[in-house]
């Protein structure tokens, strides 16, 4: 077995176990470590500090090692690599991995670590040596790449859809008000209601596509508890479907509080529609409202029974990595362009959806 011979100075407190060959190590501009088959890192060039934020002594300090600077998913399958490269006896023990590093300050760092070297020390624990290069900058370009193709087809998507929905839309409308001229009073009733939600369902289909822009509002002011009335009203078969409880809770200082675009109407059904798909039958949503000096507070709150959030930044974005929704991300820009703001928390294992409307956004009676 080849020996090396040991430097007389070191980076890191252990000395190199590649001996004359640290000078080279050192210089290279790329991260250069080392790990024993616990996966510690047991040498490393300075570079990990410009690429982690941890200098040599401190990454030789981790209690977790090289696996305490990756997620949980990373972390398994780096840890059978390791261990697979230690007792492999063929030349198939070294491996390339992508994956993303947690630097110091809790960005992300995205790697490529590749294992190019197992020194087998007489006498001593073999060292894994990697070498991992910076591709931080390639994967946010390639990832805002696919992100502006993906809103281009949504785009388009959302353009084809309204269109068609507006087509059908005009025919249904031109049908009820038919059928209000030959009907009786409450069906004329029921009939208006219709021709209501038709009208403004035209006009979110005209608008459907400012998810990323500005959502349009009008002179015209809505009354915000009619509007989650009407919400209410609207998803009733499913609420009645699915025996789902909805327990209300408003302030009496939210009665006659108004805003100026019934858009927020699609946001109040797209958070109660999301709360009855998460609860099983007889499952229950509470309503909450709440006037602060700041501002009108609205609280959906369920159990989280079928839904489980293992990324809460990415329920608002749907082009994220492992988002999938179009209803949240979608009820977020509403609240955000009327000037309010929607946000997200878990309590044990309830699921709480706060929307907050600032004053300078309602209007009060009187």
């Amino acid at each position: 077995m080849e020996r090396f011979e040991e430097p007389s100075n070191s980076e890191s407190k252990g000395g190199c176990p590649l001996g004359v060959y640290e000078n080279l190590l050192a210089s290279l501009p790329a991260w250069v470590f080392g790990v024993d088959e616990e996966c510690k890192v047991v040498w490393s060039n300075s570079f990990s500090e410009r690429l982690t934020g941890f200098n040599p002594i401190e990454l030789q300090s981790k209690e977790n090692g090289l696996l305490g600077l990756l997620g949980p998913d990373a972390n398994r399958v780096l840890r059978k690599k390791i261990s697979a490269s230690f007792t492999s006896k063929n030349k198939n023990r070294f491996f390339a991995f992508d994956t993303e590093l947690i630097h110091k300050d809790q960005s992300r760092v995205y790697v490529n670590l590749e294992a190019f070297l197992l020194l087998e020390q007489e006498g001593r624990a073999s060292i894994l040596f990697f070498m991992a290069a910076d591709k931080t900058d390639k994967v946010l370009m390639k990832r805002t790449t696919e992100n502006e193709e993906r809103l281009v087809t949504l785009g388009t998507m959302a353009s084809e859809i309204a269109h068609e929905i507006k087509n059908s839309l005009v025919s249904i409308g031109a049908l009820v008000h038919l059928l209000k001229k030959r009907s009786e009073k409450e069906q004329r009733q029921r009939l208006e209601f219709v021709e209501n939600e038709i009208e403004r369902l035209e006009r979110l289909a005209r608008s459907v596509n400012t998810l990323a822009r500005p959502a349009g509002s009008s002179n015209a002011t809505h009354n915000i508890l009619s509007l989650l009335q009407k919400s209410l009203c609207l998803l009733s078969p499913e609420i009645r479907k699915r025996n789902v409880k909805i327990s209300l809770e408003l302030s009496e200082h939210t009665q006659g509080l108004t805003v100026g675009s019934d858009m927020l109407m699609v946001a109040f059904i797209n958070l109660i529609r999301n709360a009855i798909s998460a609860l099983p039958p007889k499952g229950k949503l509470w309503i909450k409202s709440k006037v602060g000096a700041g501002g009108l507070h609205l609280e959906f709150k369920n159990e989280m029974v079928k839904k489980r959030v293992s990324r809460q930044e990415d329920l608002f974005r749907p082009l994220a990595k492992g988002g999938t929704s179009i209803g949240l991300p979608f009820s977020y820009k509403i609240v955000e362009n009327m000037g309010g703001s929607l946000a997200f928390r878990r309590d044990g294992n309830l699921a709480i959806f706060s929307i907050f409307l600032p004053n300078s956004v309602i209007s009060a009676p009187g």
